[in-house]
């Protein structure tokens, strides 16, 4: 059998049936749909379950990329996107959710007078994860995606004594040298509306601001709402959460936006308040 690679089901058009493939073995990798949205009702967050490897095969279309971190002081929902599990050969294998897991588990939110402090020790810790995991042999090398030095977004909507907030931890490396972790960071007043989004602009704004016939199936009274700056009832938030995931995973999507072809699946989606977590649709 051969070494570094791992093996699929493709579809052979000539042969007329699927045959098996070997793929050097590398990153799976998320082209991932999350879209964040705060309303004074809360925070609605959802994201799509397509995960592909680093050669665009589908490993699942149920993948969970929404997760919860309930504590005391906090209650916070985190989302990833990029490299999620990096595969070296059939012996070394390192997760990146994984080990992202664990630092959620390790720190405690109240111990933190802020949130932005609390995030920016995470970046710390996940940094200083990825490099042990270098030292020890876990991770050889990053892979790229598309997305020069990208390896993964870490992105946060939460309450942090009961202050709501939006942060975003990426994580890079330059030639294989991992850097500081960058951080964006809002707090919000209870009242505002505002929405953060990973996945494409472009099916956003042709959503939201054209009337392109492809996509008017998705084309929520949300959006509407949203683009004439009204308020927002907490199931237009979810109909446009979803409908946005739906139509990047739409071939309309798909053709105004080719970065789309990694947003798909199962979509999941939960409430955030001060007082829980709750799944609107839970993950498969």
């Amino acid at each position: 059998m051969q070494k570094n690679c791992f093996f699929g089901h493709e579809y052979d058009p000539f042969l007329g049936r699927d045959i098996t493939v070997s793929y050097p073995i590398g990153a799976n990798v998320s082209g991932t749909a999350v879209i964040r949205i705060h309303t004074q009702d809360g925070f609605v967050i959802a994201a799509d379950g397509l995960r592909r490897n680093i050669r665009g095969l589908e490993i699942t279309d149920s993948q969970q990329k929404i997760f919860r971190i309930e504590q005391r002081g906090g209650i916070v929902a985190y989302a990833l996107t990029g490299v999620t599990f990096i595969q070296e050969d059939a012996q070394t294998t390192f997760s990146v959710s994984d080990a992202i897991a664990k630092i959620t588990n390790g720190l405690l939110i109240d111990h933190f007078t802020t949130a932005e402090r609390y995030v920016r020790k995470f970046g710390k810790s996940a940094i200083d994860s990825l490099r042990k995991a270098q030292k020890n042999g876990q991770i050889k090398q990053f892979q790229d995606f598309g997305k020069q030095g990208l390896i993964v977004k870490i992105l946060f909507a939460g309450y942090h004594q009961k202050q709501p907030f939006m942060a975003d931890i990426t994580l890079l490396h330059n030639k294989q040298k991992l850097q500081p972790p960058q951080l964006e960071f809002k707090e919000y007043l209870p009242d505002m509306t505002d929405m953060k989004l990973a996945g494409s602009e472009i099916v956003f704004n042709g959503l939201l601001h054209t009337d392109n016939p492809d996509l008017v199936r998705f084309r929520s009274g949300g959006f509407i709402k949203f683009r004439n700056k009204q308020s927002l009832s907490e199931s237009d938030v979810i109909e446009l959460a979803h409908n946005y995931i739906a139509a990047c995973a739409d071939a309309a999507g798909r053709k105004l936006d080719p970065d789309c072809l990694g947003i798909g699946g199962h979509t999941h989606i939960a409430i955030i308040k001060p007082d829980g977590f709750r799944w609107i649709i839970p993950p498969a």
